[in-house]
């Protein structure tokens, strides 16, 4: 009996322990989407980006996070005679390197993403552009989060392209993402 009771003692305090370093929700938000690099000046997109996420703290200061998302990015290109809008969704899969100052935090890391669809609208017509975009792309994530009691996190990120999205071009996906998440 004495080592029953020293057992569950034991595990509701690793247990305690473990629940206080790891954690896990939902969020979403929007972002503020470009593409840099390609031969004509674009315009920034607002999409959606959303999904879970998981962090790890090792000690009061220093943790890690995994978030898997999905986002819509793109951009816009006008000239005279018309306006082509390049809608493309990705799977984001950043891990992000946390320096905690209270409820703040400083985000780094790098993020692979899946190219999920990628469309063309001009003039109203919308076409499949996806077999001109590569499948993967890779971004540095960089960034700051606060966390509002137990539960709230806002989190505001710069995902700066570093991976060439174009077969045959040159283009580069970067956005600022903010979003608002519950922490379980």
């Amino acid at each position: 009996m004495k080592k029953l009771i020293i057992s569950l003692v034991a595990l509701f305090a690793i247990s305690n322990v473990f629940a206080q370093q790891f954690g896990a929700g939902v969020k979403a938000g929007i972002n503020l989407a470009n593409i840099t690099g390609a031969r004509s000046s674009a315009d920034a997109k607002i999409g959606f980006v959303g999904g879970v996420f998981g962090e790890v703290r090792f000690s009061e200061s220093i943790g890690i996070s995994a978030d898997l998302l999905y986002s819509g990015e793109g951009a816009s290109v006008k000239d005279e005679k018309e306006t082509a809008v390049f809608n493309s969704q990705y799977l984001n899969m950043p891990i992000l390197f946390n320096y905690y100052i209270g409820n703040f935090a400083v985000k780094a890391g790098f993020q692979p993403k899946l190219l999920l669809s990628a469309k063309l609208k001009v003039d109203g017509e919308i076409s499949d552009i996806k077999g001109v975009y590569k499948n993967f792309d890779f971004s540095v994530p960089v960034g700051v989060s606060y966390q509002f009691g137990n539960h709230i996190v806002a989190d505001l990120r710069y995902n700066i392209g570093i991976s060439n999205i174009a077969k045959n071009d040159k283009g580069y996906n970067s956005a600022f993402a903010l979003t608002v998440g519950w922490k379980f």
